[in-house]
């Protein structure tokens, strides 16, 4: 991360940038778990599972003992990484800053291009990543995933002041979801100087299935190294390498769940 210190004159390892970090997503964390959107979501979560096994001959939507009751938030390694990767890896315009955000959040703007805003450090994480606060949904069943998106929109319309955002996942390495973003403007204390600042982070929330959920959790460490260093090329014509196995493992997975879905409809019984 040499690159890094020198751009943001930071030292790293000194350990003050992820004590603020961890420091501030501990209170968006609170925040948003005194939110009205979080404090609804815990109790309609019981009548969404009521709802779709009324609708869907006595199938459970999910089981509730499995869903969220916590909010996780990205680990400081983990958004170093993310920084690396936005600021240069994936960054077509590299040496110079990215061309574009990401975000998006409601109150984002395309900062000047002089202004090291352009890069993405801790004076922006909080704004501009989206999935620094997260947590996940489980759905049983392959058609739970679009139901459960449905109404989390329908929530969010009803308890937040800006519109949830959402964004299919269906990735060449297997993984398959939604992520739904939800926004809540959160004021802490600014990295740079620890002025009292506000911004609307956002809440991701992932929504898939029980198999997606397994195989995810399982190939986590292999997901980040691809990330860093790219897909090992030529996978696709060589059964031993290892990125041939897991990337057609999830889409297999994931076909395999909307026939069984099929299925279950046509003639499916409790």
């Amino acid at each position: 991360m040499r690159w890094y210190d020198e751009q943001f004159t930071d030292d790293l390892n000194s350990g003050s940038a992820e004590q603020w970090y961890n420091e501030v997503t501990s209170a968006g964390v609170r925040q948003l778990k005194e939110s009205d959107f979080w404090t609804t979501l815990q109790q309609r979560l019981h009548d969404w599972n009521v709802s779709y096994k009324a609708e869907h001959d006595g199938f459970q939507l999910y089981d509730e003992a499995l869903q969220p009751r916590e909010i996780a938030t990205k680990s400081f390694e983990s958004v170093l990484n993310k920084s690396l990767r936005w600021n240069v890896i994936e960054n077509s315009r590299w040496p110079d800053p990215p061309e574009r955000l990401p975000s998006t959040a409601p109150t984002s703007t395309q900062p000047d291009k002089e202004d090291k805003s352009y890069w993405f450090g801790p004076h922006n994480w909080l704004g501009d990543f989206p999935d620094i606060f997260r947590t996940r949904l489980i759905a049983t069943y392959f058609d739970g995933v679009e139901y459960l998106t449905k109404r989390l929109k329908e929530l969010a319309d009803e308890t937040t002041a800006a519109p949830p955002a959402s964004k299919i996942r269906a990735a060449i390495d297997g993984y398959h979801a939604v992520h739904l973003s939800i926004f809540h403007q959160f004021e802490y204390l600014d990295y740079d100087n620890s002025d009292p600042i506000s911004s609307a982070i956002q809440l991701e929330i992932q929504v898939t299935t029980t198999i997606q959920a397994t195989i995810s959790k399982m190939l986590h460490r292999v997901y980040e190294d691809w990330r860093l260093n790219g897909i090992p090329p030529g996978w696709q014509w060589d059964h031993r390498n290892q990125a041939f196995s897991v990337n057609y493992l999830g889409s297999t997975l994931h076909y395999l769940e909307g026939m069984i879905v099929a299925a279950r409809d046509y003639g499916g019984t409790t």
